[in-house]
């Protein structure tokens, strides 16, 4: 089972552990190679983030084990907007688990009383693209290389809530 839960001193050891040891992991977050991070390193940066971007931090965690981050970011409450940002590390990806943190974000910006979530995106990063992609989110080219996808939360939650209401007259 999947859950998300906030960046303390426990998961800030799992993240720093994850961080060092994740080759491909490092070189896709742009850390340099020999660079060691500590557990007080992820915490402080975290904070230091989650300030700057009006922002909230999760590890994405199974058996008690982190696995990812993802954030819900850019909060304007005003608004009711925000973005979702995620990485996992390379072992764990294409297992779902990603999909799974995702849709437990989207009921805390539910939850927030956001309605519109976005995330930018490479267009070669296909897996994340995929996650958006499964809530029929809308698509906006920004450039040859990025794209924009945004999506209205309770249109999604009512289309969930269908779903869940069909299956019960099976």
């Amino acid at each position: 089972m999947v859950i998300i839960r906030e960046i303390k001193e426990k998961e800030s050891k799992q993240l720093a552990n994850l961080l060092n040891e994740d080759h491909l992991l490092r070189s896709y977050l742009g850390f340099l190679p020999d660079l060691i991070i500590t557990a007080t390193e992820v915490q402080s940066k975290i904070e230091e983030w989650t300030k700057s971007k009006s922002a909230m931090c999760f590890g994405i965690m199974e058996e008690d084990i982190i696995r990812g981050m993802i954030s819900l970011s850019h909060i304007k409450l005003e608004k009711g907007t925000g973005q979702i940002g995620y990485w996992m590390g390379s072992e764990h990806r294409n297992k779902g688990i990603c999909s799974q943190a995702f849709e437990l974000v989207i009921q805390k910006a539910h939850e927030l009383g956001l309605h519109t979530i976005s995330s930018t995106i490479s267009v070669e990063n296909r897996p994340s693209r995929a996650i958006w992609e499964k809530y029929d989110a809308k698509v906006i080219p920004i450039s040859s290389e990025k794209l924009r996808y945004e999506f209205k939360i309770e249109r999604q939650q009512s289309n969930r809530a269908d779903i869940a209401g069909d299956r019960s007259g099976e």
